[in-house]
């Protein structure tokens, strides 16, 4: 599947965006239209054990968490995203951290600035349509560097995946797809150290 380069731009940018997860709250009924909410904590993306073979991780992308996302990995695995959501397209955006950040994810994403800088160096992006493994429009993605990394997915919630793909083909940013606010604003999110 080769759907766009345009995919890089739109993910980091709206990755960048961290959107809506600045310091405004919310309160748990609020909307999933709602675009100023507090980012929830990433419940269960990670586990203790890594699922790493030959070399290979597959994350599960889900409406809205990372599974399968080990708290450590070594250096040189590739990443890789499947999505088992039936109508939500989901993309894996991955920053390497630096070396003197010590928050945690959930601390990251809740004080992000959506004007600010990214968290850390972008190192690639994965992206996967509903019920589709994932493409690299960035080119595969390795961690060849120890040390911590954040993932996160910045898709509007309930977007629809063909007008994601198309914005992308012509450069623009995912964030510009309707929708609510961004999958990382329901948790998708999750950081792994590479050893």
């Amino acid at each position: 599947m080769n759907h766009s380069r345009g995919l890089i731009a739109a993910a980091v940018i709206g990755a960048m965006a961290v959107a809506g997860c600045g310091d405004t709250e919310t309160t748990e009924t609020a909307a999933p239209s709602e675009t100023s909410a507090t980012p929830a904590p990433a419940e269960e993306s990670t586990t203790s054990t890594p699922e790493v073979s030959d070399g290979v991780l597959t994350v599960e992308a889900v409406d809205y968490a990372f599974k399968n996302l080990p708290e450590s990995v070594p250096e040189g695995t590739e990443i890789k995203l499947t999505n088992t959501a039936k109508e939500e397209i989901h993309e894996m955006v991955a920053f390497k951290l630096p070396d003197d950040e010590t928050r945690s994810a959930d601390e990251i994403v809740a004080g992000a600035d959506p004007a600010g800088p990214p968290p850390g160096e972008f190192q690639g992006v994965l992206v996967a349509e509903p019920g589709e493994d994932g493409f690299a429009p960035t080119g595969p993605m390795v961690l060849t560097e120890p040390g911590r990394y954040l993932f996160l997915c910045s898709v509007p919630t309930g977007a629809d995946p063909a007008e994601v793909i198309k914005i992308g083909q012509e450069g623009g940013q995912a964030s510009e797809a309707e929708g609510g606010p961004p999958h990382l604003v329901h948790g998708m999110y999750g950081a792994v150290t590479v050893e």
